[in-house]
């Protein structure tokens, strides 16, 4: 075994305990224990794990030096034990897979798989005595129930799951898109070298749902605004020809009522000159207003209407998300007023309702 410098003994277990005092308690010759080394690096060697243990990683001081960077500097450490080999994880970044799982310590059996990295180390046990491949081994229960009752640690994947939930969140703003790929290549970058199909799922669903989410939401900002100009430009037309209805069915009111208008809009309703929806205005319901009635100066407000010469008109800015409004005019014309001049009409009714109302007896 190489030693460390100085040539203080490797301690692969920490608190003095040390490989040198692990051979001074093993005084019984057990089975002769060696690994075979497959993969690009050190193809074909053998190694033997004799009483000081086999130390594998990139320092120099370890007896099998591997070059490869997902290999820690002391990666994990072969060592015997009686009659039984083990292997233990020595805290390395990126684990060691014995048999295709993660462990961190496990007792080998013949022909046990380890994989270092991209080194892969294939354990054998020489001259153990024929017999006990068939002698039932009294510790193999006891391992197995250690086993089923410990307490499980599930696996986590912090990364890979906040990449996961910002690419949902994408839709709503593209940062989060940019947010999810950030993650996702982080949770790449940690899970380097491990054989983890869940985290590499999430990251892929991350990255996926991070860049989707991010360009629809970037497509519908850039389409945001002409979609709502092409509602508005809509609602405009049909509240124009609302008010046509409106004068038509006002005319067609004065007629059979001997010049006389309706007391309001709702009588052409009742009279069956127009639909419910004819008077009011459709643009309110872009505001997710139920209902906007037209200003009707008929009836009580006759007065009113004749001073300022109009029939009716839209009933606030909000109509129109504050870009104007519709007029109907005295003589049946149809004018669209800008936010200013529909402001100062409506101000102007108001206070013609007031002067006449001050008027009356």
């Amino acid at each position: 075994m190489l030693a460390e410098p100085h040539g203080r003994p490797y301690e692969p277990f920490g608190n003095g305990v040390t490989t040198d005092g692990m051979a001074e308690a093993t005084t019984t010759q057990g089975p002769l224990f060696y690994v075979e080394v497959r993969g690009e690096e050190l193809a074909g060697r053998q190694y033997d794990v004799d009483a000081d243990g086999l130390l594998v990683g990139r320092s120099s001081s370890c007896d099998v030096i591997l070059q490869d960077r997902e290999v820690s500097r002391r990666h994990c450490y072969f060592y015997p034990d009686g009659p039984f080999c083990y292997v233990k994880d020595l805290g390395s970044k990126n684990g060691i897979f014995v048999n295709g799982r993660t462990e961190r310590q496990l007792r080998l059996q013949d022909g046990a798989v380890v994989d270092v990295g991209s080194t892969r180390f294939v354990f054998h046990i020489e001259g153990a005595p024929p017999e006990s491949a068939e002698r039932p081994d009294p510790y193999a229960g006891l391992e197995e129930a250690s086993r089923r009752h410990a307490p499980t640690t599930p696996v986590r994947h912090p990364l890979a799951l906040s990449s996961l939930v910002f690419g949902l969140l994408a839709c709503l703003h593209w940062a989060f898109g940019l947010g999810a790929v950030v993650l996702a290549l982080l949770a790449l970058y940690e899970m380097r070298g491990q054989r983890d199909a869940m985290g590499m799922g999430l990251v892929r669903g991350g990255l996926i749902v991070g860049l989707v989410g991010a360009a629809l939401n970037g497509w519908f900002a850039a389409a945001a605004p002409g979609l709502r100009a092409d509602r508005e430009q809509a609602a405009r037309l049909a509240c124009r020809d609302n008010l046509r209805r409106v004068a038509a069915a006002l005319e067609s009111y004065a007629q059979a009522h001997g010049g006389t208008r309706p007391p309001g809009l709702g009588d052409l309703v009742a009279a069956g000159l127009l639909e419910p929806g004819h008077i009011n205005c459709p643009g309110c319901r872009l505001e997710g207003a139920a209902s906007c009635p037209y200003v009707y100066l008929g009836g009580e407000r006759e007065l009113s209407g004749l001073a300022l010469g109009i029939l009716a008109c839209d009933s606030g800015l909000e109509n129109h998300r504050g870009q104007g409004g519709w007029v109907l005019r005295g003589n049946g014309q149809l004018e669209w007023l800008l936010p200013g001049q529909l402001a100062q009409l409506l101000e102007q009714l108001a206070e013609a309702d007031r002067a006449f109302a001050g008027a009356e007896p």
